[in-house]
């Protein structure tokens, strides 16, 4: 592996924000120098070309596949902004990242780099084998590169870290009346009591959209999704900042490792992102690496 070349390293958020510059309707939701969060509101004007262009292969097949064009605009976009972030983490261009998924029921991860695609972008043929370059060539191992999306209506959230797990989720805050069963299914016990009055008013449904969007989150940070117990974790809304816990049981991560955040998406939807584990050092990207693409 090369390493990589001299000079002032970026966080993770300043790379990401770099990205964003000319999408007026993404902003960047959550920042820290190992993890950033970007969220998107669709528009109907919006061209589709920029996100297609990203997505390609049998990956752009699956999601032509969806029937309902909205679905699949959404889809599209959505894997778009993956792309976007970790081209914006790896220097890499965002059409050359292929997802792999390590076994059986194990999360998706953005951790090849497609040599082709690679020399397309920068002004070549793209003739090769179509091999994977060494991944982290030059930036360190992408395998250390976390990459989760989530949508819903015309939201579109995308997180990347390094060194750690990520999981998001977003949920537009819709009133149906089924909410108080599926309530009694997510919550561990102690949460539904603490649940406001009255299933169905807005604060009920406000904290009902708040641990959702919390627990689903923080299983998809730990790769199971909705296979996993939400009753298994306990949102805490009584604080300033919400938190979250694991329920004590034998496979439980300790409270430390598992940071949740709040994002900002509006007062129609309720979103929200979960890292695992100790924060890592800087993500190793340097100036002369980012002007490499540009």
């Amino acid at each position: 592996m090369n390493s990589a070349p001299n000079g002032p390293t970026l966080s993770l958020a300043a790379l990401a924000a770099r990205q964003l510059e000319g999408l007026p309707t993404a902003w960047l939701a959550f920042a820290t120098d190992d993890a950033a969060v970007a969220v998107m509101r669709l528009q109907p004007t919006d061209p589709p070309a920029l996100w297609a262009s990203f997505v390609q292969g049998a990956e752009r097949a699956r999601l032509d596949a969806l029937i309902a064009p909205a679905d699949r605009a959404r889809s599209v976009a959505a894997h778009g902004l993956a792309r976007l972030l970790w081209a914006a983490a790896t220097g890499y261009p965002p059409q050359a990242g292929r997802w792999v998924v390590p076994g059986s029921g194990a999360k998706p991860r953005l951790a090849r780099v497609d040599a082709a695609a690679v020399a397309l972008a920068q002004g070549g043929t793209g003739a090769s084998d179509g091999g994977a370059l060494d991944i982290g060539d030059g930036v360190g191992a992408l395998d250390d590169l976390d990459v989760n999306v989530a949508h819903s209506g015309a939201l579109v959230v995308c997180g990347v870290a390094l060194g750690r797990a990520i999981g998001v989720d977003v949920e537009v805050v819709r009133p149906t009346p089924d909410l108080d069963e599926v309530a009694r299914k997510i919550c561990d016990p102690i949460e539904y009591a603490a649940m406001p009055p009255s299933p169905g008013s807005p604060a009920w449904l406000d904290a009902f959209y708040r641990r959702w969007v919390a627990k689903e989150a923080a299983l998809k940070a730990r790769g199971v999704g909705l296979a996993g117990d939400p009753q298994a974790l306990i949102v805490d809304l009584a604080a300033t900042t919400a938190r979250l816990w694991p329920v004590p049981q034998p496979d439980s991560l300790p409270p430390a490792d598992l940071a949740l955040a709040e994002l900002d998406v509006g007062p129609a939807a309720r979103a929200a992102v979960v890292l695992l584990g100790a924060a890592p050092p800087r993500w190793p990207m340097t100036t002369e690496r980012l002007a490499a693409w540009d």
